[in-house]
């Protein structure tokens, strides 16, 4: 991206409404705690039980420079807010920390430690320079996001908001730009330029236009304000998994025996789905 376009009608149209609304904020996103608690230890999931929104996942990090387990806190609740109610967002952020090991907290760290000392696009970069396997653009900003969020009055208002699937196939509708999805510091860049330049026209902060870019999806009846998407793909492995782990939980209901007969067989089923 070179040159920022003018602000999409589609986009005046749904700030429009929203101001006409009275600026209404993004629901919570509900979350399951006992299904994350299989797979994360509890000491990284954040004290709600019932939902988080974008205020409470940005308070909790607000502390990710302040160490390595709070970084991990901070990722992890980003990933919840993230995933929201979906079954398998807990095994996929596992996948993600455990294939990383220590590096991970010091990344989240690091991260954070640039966001507040240099702002969004340093943020971004310092991701982006070396991401974790499995943690892809989508779900990598939205813990970019909430860290710079933490420290947006340091940097003029300005954070690095979210670029998942749903953000980029309205890039890709309304303006004819398209981005990869890949981290790529050009790509991103651009995109910012974009929504700073469109924040300023609109009078609102870029992840507000983000936001609104989200949230536009109109119902075809054009009742509701906006109807939100899912925001990540199917993963058919991850829904597996997380299956298998509660067909493994029922059948130790029924008894030490029938436990020990289904083993080898659960045991094959999660080698299949793990070579998938």
């Amino acid at each position: 991206m070179c040159t920022v376009p003018e602000v999409p009608a589609a986009l005046r149209q749904t700030h429009a409404r929203w101001e006409e609304n009275g600026r209404p904020p993004q629901e919570p996103m509900r979350w399951n705690l006992a299904t994350w608690s299989k797979w994360m230890d509890t000491d990284l999931l954040p004290s709600q039980t019932l939902s988080i929104d974008r205020a409470g996942a940005t308070s909790v990090a607000a502390s990710a420079v302040d160490g390595e387990d709070a970084a991990l806190r901070a990722f992890v609740t980003a990933m919840i807010w993230g995933y929201g109610p979906i079954g398998y967002g807990g095994w996929r952020t596992q996948r993600v920390l455990n294939l990383a090991g220590h590096r991970a907290g010091a990344l989240f760290r690091e991260v954070a430690e640039v966001a507040a000392e240099k702002g969004p696009r340093d943020a971004y970069a310092a991701m982006a320079q070396a991401p974790l396997t499995y943690l892809g653009e989508a779900f990598g900003t939205k813990y970019i996001y909430f860290c710079t969020a933490a420290v947006r009055d340091r940097h003029r208002d300005r954070t690095a908001p979210v670029l998942d699937n749903v953000v980029r196939h309205w890039f890709a509708r309304h303006t004819g730009i398209r981005m990869s999805g890949a981290w790529s510091t050009r790509e991103y860049f651009g995109y910012l330029d974009c929504l700073e330049s469109w924040g300023d026209e609109l009078g609102v902060p870029s992840d507000t236009v983000e936001e609104l870019i989200f949230r536009s999806q109109v119902s075809d009846d054009g009742n509701r304000l906006w109807a939100e998407p899912a925001m990540i793909t199917s993963d058919p492995q991850g829904e597996a998994v997380v299956a298998l782990d509660e067909l493994r939980a029922a059948i130790d209901v029924l008894g030490e025996d029938t436990a020990a007969r289904a083993s080898s067989a659960l045991t094959e089923l999660s080698e299949i789905i793990n070579d998938r």
